[in-house]
């Protein structure tokens, strides 16, 4: 899978790209920019990438997602983070606080620790990597404020 640690209006994000045990790139972008709405959007994504196409579908207006799989994401419109997703064929949309920690993907429970111990979301990403097998590759990060 990924993690995907937002604090204090910054998402970061690992590149490793990995199906079961198998690692298939350690350089994949996992933020997608898509116009829904009108609105220019940032989709940080977690889970099958092959759903993402159908997770801006249902962004963009009233579909049930049918795609076996599943996938969760942080979603930046400018003005609002959500975590969006499809878990068994059903679309989930919840927004989000922004003066609120939230961490997505495999190594959440280690990226939550860091948070504890007062970290940064590069750092809780960078040391999900340490023990997330599927968290790795190169660690990105977005401020939220740079690009609204």
């Amino acid at each position: 899978m990924t993690t995907i640690a937002y604090r204090d209006g910054v998402i970061a994000y690992d590149s490793r790209l990995s199906e079961d045990d198998l690692i298939i790139s350690d350089s994949y972008n996992k933020c997608f920019i898509n116009t829904i709405n009108k609105v220019n959007t940032y989709i940080f994504f977690a889970g099958t990438v092959v759903l993402v196409p159908v997770l801006i579908e249902v962004l963009e207006g009233p579909l049930l997602a049918q795609a076996p799989g599943e996938l969760e994401a942080l979603v930046w419109t400018g003005e609002e983070l959500a975590w969006a997703g499809i878990s068994e064929g059903y679309y989930f949309k919840m927004n989000l606080e922004l003066d609120s920690p939230f961490v997505i993907g495999s190594g959440k429970h280690h990226a939550y620790t860091v948070f504890d111990m007062g970290g940064d979301a590069i750092t809780a990403v960078k040391m999900a990597a340490k023990r997330d097998k599927n968290t790795g590759g190169i660690i990105n990060s977005f401020s939220l404020w740079d690009r609204s």
